[in-house]
């Protein structure tokens, strides 16, 4: 806990979450990108996020290291905003319990990012439902919640 203490002294965790966001904007813009120039009908809106996870013209590796990378950062910008909270004197059993569920989200977009739907569909599924489910309410409708 110490050592994490003091990277958050030499490093704002406000930083880390404005990184972090941007990085995973950029990775999933260029992962976008170089997937419509094969496929330009692939829209947002009507495809799946985790097409770009075996896309063409190598935006699968760009998507799915962006998704590693950032529930990395995800995992460090859930423990800042734990120990923000803590020294806020909020409620700890509510604290400990969002980060928890913030780590569980992180860890599955690790998975989303190692596990492709075509590689390992049930293992992608489980890590989308981690994600998506844990860290967006309402869940969206293909996901596995209740």
């Amino acid at each position: 806990m110490e050592k994490i203490d003091t990277l958050y002294k030499r490093i704002k965790g406000s930083y880390l979450i404005f990184l972090g966001i941007c990085l995973s904007i950029l990775f999933n813009t260029i992962a976008i990108i170089l997937y419509r120039q094969v496929d330009p009908t692939f829209n947002m809106f009507s495809n799946f996020l985790s097409d770009l996870g075996d896309g063409p013209n190598n935006s699968n590796i760009v998507f799915n290291s962006g998704m590693i990378i950032s529930g990395i950062f995800g995992i460090f910008i859930f423990f800042y905003l734990m120990r923000f909270l803590q020294d806020k004197k909020g409620n700890s059993r509510l604290i400990f319990s969002a980060f928890i569920m913030g780590f569980i989200a992180s860890i599955g977009a690790i998975m989303v990012g190692i596990f492709t739907v075509k590689t390992a569909p049930i293992m992608h599924v489980i890590g989308a439902a981690f994600s998506f489910c844990l860290r967006n309410r309402p869940c969206p409708g293909s996901c596995l919640c209740p």
